[in-house]
């Protein structure tokens, strides 16, 4: 029996999803912002509910996204797939607490883990490197001005 992080579980498409993954005998974890949304997803499951829990939390800050992360690593001991299926369509001019527009927060950086995993701390760091004689390779001299005038402007 597997365990799956389902942000954006409680409806949509992350519901759906969860739903398969229960019906297939494994556990899910819902996150989303609304309870009353998360209570529902998790009676809607009927016997399988036992399987599934629900944290309520708040993607769209830096803050949410930690809280989250520590919520989650304070209830399981450990996670086989993280399947991120939030998204929220907000045409206003509103910003999250950390001054971020809304669907910009949610919809691209929520995806994004709160800080690198110990990994990729330890990694070293990737290097860019150029062949300078291999013509497939141009220098930004040889393309200077070739597709965007003005692009490459001194």
């Amino acid at each position: 029996m597997k365990t799956l992080l389902i942000a954006g579980g409680n409806s949509g498409i992350g519901l759906q999803a969860a739903r398969t993954i229960l019906d297939r005998g494994h556990r899910v974890v819902l996150l989303g912002r609304s309870r009353t949304k998360g209570e529902a997803a998790l009676a809607s499951f009927g016997g399988a509910a036992e399987r599934a829990s629900f944290l309520g939390t708040d993607l769209s800050t830096h803050d949410g996204a930690r809280d989250a992360a520590r919520r989650v690593l304070d209830t399981h001991d450990h996670l086989d797939a993280v399947l991120h299926s939030t998204g929220i369509l907000a045409i206003g001019q509103g910003r999250t607490a950390d001054g971020l527009h809304p669907f910009f927060a949610v919809n691209y950086l929520s995806r994004l883990p709160p800080h690198p995993p110990p990994a990729a701390s330890t990694a070293p760091k990737p290097q860019a490197t150029r062949d300078h004689d291999d013509p497939r390779h141009p220098s930004p001299d040889d393309v200077r001005g070739s597709c965007c005038p003005g692009a490459y402007a001194r």
